[in-house]
């Protein structure tokens, strides 16, 4: 297969669950014989970087620069043909011309809001080839979670070939909210580290950690909680989605220490001893969780989303909205030296068979027969028009049908609605 990632993620670095999940599918394709190119900025937000910076930032991650032009660095990392775009306003162009260029099997696009990358895929291979990876539920159009409700987006969507999704939660809200079906995989293995994986829950040093603190990610928790363990050790690692305010809330605490994102997560989980995950919105997965899990790091995170998924049975699932509910819970951890090590043990033992029963073939597998689908001629029909002519009553249908569909054994993941009533700054 000739596969096209197209995203408005960050390639290099690769430090959240989507720009990790994203490099290792496409390393693992090239790995089996597939070709793979992937379209990303080389720089994103307020984090404007020169040619000669992006080169200093490849030599540090040890990858080699192919070729480069006024608009692009193209370099090599483990077989994939990476085009790291300099001006993210360029970004959708540049991949429709790459897209109409190459003429892939398949684009696998990283949903991104208004879906403009989407629909830049579109206009490169048409989409029947399109792929879309849901990797945040508030990009889509539709649904509780969306941040820009949009019918004509929706109709947009149901016109791609397939959706990618990492959870039963992220599937589930799909069928339910959208009346679409999608592929569930589990993350690529790979994409939580090569292993073995060092045993780094430690139950008398390190900090109480929150990775991206910010409304979103339920940064009133972590503040809440250095308040009120005033001698306990919190650890705090802005990123995206961290404003002015969030970081502001953090250093007025003398608890509470900050540092920078890194790609080597076992720097940051060696300074861990417990990750907590308060989110407030719907998290697809929750990469982090399992992350920590594998290297007995206890996670306390909030039920919700796909959250309740990545902590693979364990406890300490709690709502989102109710802080004063976390405090016994990380406290205990944090002074019961027998159940932290209980915990400890339990969330490797998890986490170890999780990586062990996934399988890259499943999702090689699955973009190979959308390839082949979109080749034929059968497949060449507009989605968005059929799905339009049916009634009310034919949709709810629909999705009852899928709903059918989707049970395959074992119990489907709830969808829980995000926090009520909090905002950023509450």
């Amino acid at each position: 297969m000739d596969v096209l990632f197209v995203q408005n993620l960050l390639h290099v670095p690769a430090l959240g669950g989507a720009n990790k999940t994203n490099r290792v599918i496409a390393q693992q394709l090239a790995a089996r014989g597939h070709t793979c190119r992937i379209v990303a900025p080389m720089a994103a937000g307020s984090r404007p970087v020169t040619h000669a910076g992006f080169r200093q930032l490849l030599t540090e991650h040890r990858l080699s620069v192919t070729a480069e032009s006024d608009e692009a660095i193209v370099l090599d990392d483990a077989g994939v043909e990476v085009h790291a775009v300099a001006d993210i306003a360029r970004l959708p162009l540049y991949a429709t011309r790459l897209a109409q260029q190459v003429a892939p099997d398949l684009a696998l696009v990283s949903l991104d809001q208004g879906l403009i990358m989407v629909n830049a895929a579109f206009e490169g291979v048409g989409p029947q080839r399109v792929v879309c990876v849901v990797h945040t539920l508030d990009y889509l159009p539709f649904g509780p979670a969306a941040r820009t409700p949009s019918e004509a987006g929706t109709r947009q969507l149901r016109r791609a070939g397939g959706l990618l999704t990492v959870s039963r939660a992220a599937e589930n809200y799909l069928r339910e909210h959208g009346g679409m079906a999608s592929f569930m995989h589990r993350l690529p293995v790979h994409a939580l580290g090569p292993g073995p994986f060092p045993q780094l829950g430690d139950p008398d040093r390190g900090a109480v950690t929150l990775i991206n603190p910010s409304w979103e990610k339920g940064i009133g928790t972590l503040l809440h909680l250095a308040d009120r363990l005033p001698a306990a050790e919190f650890l705090a690692v802005p990123s995206w989605a961290s404003s002015v305010e969030d970081r502001a809330a953090l250093a007025a605490r003398p608890n509470i220490r900050c540092m920078d994102p890194v790609v080597d997560i076992d720097e940051l989980f060696a300074r861990t001893r417990v990750l907590i995950m308060p989110s407030v919105w719907l998290e697809t997965f929750g990469m982090s969780a399992t992350e920590a899990m594998l290297r007995g790091i206890p996670v306390v995170a909030s039920d919700i989303g796909g959250l309740p998924e990545a902590l693979l049975g364990m406890p300490h699932l709690l709502p989102a909205d109710a802080p004063d509910q976390w405090l016994p819970v990380v406290s205990r951890l944090l002074t019961d030296r027998d159940h932290y090590l209980e915990v400890s043990a339990r969330s490797r033992a998890a986490a170890t068979r999780f990586v062990t029963s996934v399988r890259f073939s499943d999702i090689e597998a699955y973009l190979h027969d959308q390839a082949e689908a979109a080749a034929s001629p059968a497949t060449q029909r507009d989605t968005d028009a059929r799905m339009d002519r049916l009634s009310p009553t034919q949709r709810r249908a629909m999705v009852q049908l899928l709903a059918r569909r989707a049970q395959a054994g074992s119990e489907p993941a709830r969808v829980t609605q995000p926090a009520r009533g909090l905002r950023r700054g509450s």
